[in-house]
């Protein structure tokens, strides 16, 4: 009970449903309690529903089923990766949302990466599998310094799996693992190139990290210079499609110095 006012949560996933029951005398609630109804099997099922939801789910599967590029090798978008180390999956996201907003250097959270796909066709399906959040693509102007806290942040957690890890395109950092939160960032650069803290880049991103999201505050003081209507699956989507066939593979953009294990 928040401030007077009672907070039920009906859990997520559409597993369960809340039953409430309010208690009322003389229009004042004087009691109030709730159960959780799960939806399970051994709930009988309105045909009528099961109907409409079936056709549904079959122009869904029509959709869904249809293959937009392929990957000649395994995109490996495991939660012990992406949010621990280096992805050819979220290399290959990182550098599709470059690609659409023609930035500097862009970055994807780990967390935000959900799936793998195996070597062959990427269907629809893959794609919301794999970036199943409404992300929007959002681009900002940055300096070198705040894309380097940026990048402290991000590994600030490790070697929790995290899903503020993130995954760079454009860029490369190294980070010493032993050295404090905050401390770790040894060196960022582009091409070979050292970032400069002085000057001002362009950076894509996606509005739940630019909107502060897993603590990046930092995003908040950054000027807005692209906000797409894009999700972030478009993106990648695009790109396959752009591509046809990928093959990302890690490229030394992350470099872990006395890695957790």
């Amino acid at each position: 009970k928040i401030n007077g006012s009672w907070v039920i949560s009906s859990g997520k996933h559409a597993e369960l449903i809340s039953k409430t029951n309010l208690n009322i005398y003389r229009g004042e609630v004087i009691g109030i309690n709730f159960a959780h109804v799960f939806m399970s099997q051994n709930l009988p099922q309105d045909e009528a529903v099961v109907e409409v939801v079936e056709s549904y789910v079959s122009q869904l599967d029509d959709r869904l089923g249809t293959v937009i590029g392929r990957t000649e090798v395994d995109l490996d978008g495991e939660r012990g990766t992406v949010r621990l180390k280096e992805s050819n999956l979220a290399n290959a996201i990182a550098d599709s949302l470059r690609e659409m907003t023609g930035t500097d250097f862009a970055i994807q959270n780990g967390g935000g990466v959900r799936a793998s796909v195996p070597a062959g066709d990427i269907t629809i399906k893959d794609v919301y599998t794999v970036l199943p959040f409404d992300n929007l693509v959002v681009a900002v102007k940055a300096t070198g310094k705040q894309i380097w806290d940026v990048l402290e942040h991000g590994i600030s957690a490790y070697p929790a799996a995290a899903g503020q890890f993130l995954q760079v395109s454009g860029l490369e950092y190294t980070f010493d693992a032993s050295k404090p939160p905050y401390e770790r960032l040894i060196s960022v650069t582009s091409n070979g190139v050292p970032l400069d803290l002085e000057k001002t880049y362009t950076l894509t991103a996606n509005d739940f990290l630019t909107g502060g999201g897993d603590k990046f505050t930092m995003f908040l003081e950054m000027e807005k210079t692209i906000v797409t209507k894009s999700f972030l699956r478009d993106a990648f989507a695009e790109y396959v499609e752009r591509h046809g066939t990928i093959a990302p593979v890690n490229e030394g953009r992350i470099v872990i110095i006395n890695p957790a294990n």
